[in-house]
């Protein structure tokens, strides 16, 4: 019997939405599957609640998106899901995608 690694699913969570658009798009490009892009984030709770949490998700924020809060993100954090912060980062693809 052959074992299928689930896809990494990615969440965005950018406050800036030219960045967030140039984000998702690099992302795509590279073939990752982008399934939620949070506004706010009491979007990201809602949308967070109602997954798995046994699926492999990717979520690429700002500590600057509205209603964030870094608690919660703490609490989400787990072998399944992972953070990733682009706070500072400069927006050319090579940094992003490091």
């Amino acid at each position: 019997m052959r074992s299928e690694i689930p896809q990494l699913e990615v969440v965005t969570a950018i406050s800036e939405a030219e960045f967030e658009d140039y984000v998702a798009q690099l992302l795509f490009t590279q073939g990752w599957s982008i399934i939620f892009r949070a506004f706010d984030g009491t979007a990201l709770h809602e949308f967070m609640r109602t997954r798995t949490p046994e699926l492999r998700t990717v979520v690429v924020y700002t500590s600057d998106l509205p209603e964030l809060d870094s608690t919660y993100l703490e609490s989400i954090s787990s072998t399944s899901v992972t953070l990733i912060n682009l706070d500072g980062v400069p927006h050319a693809a090579h940094e992003i995608m490091q």
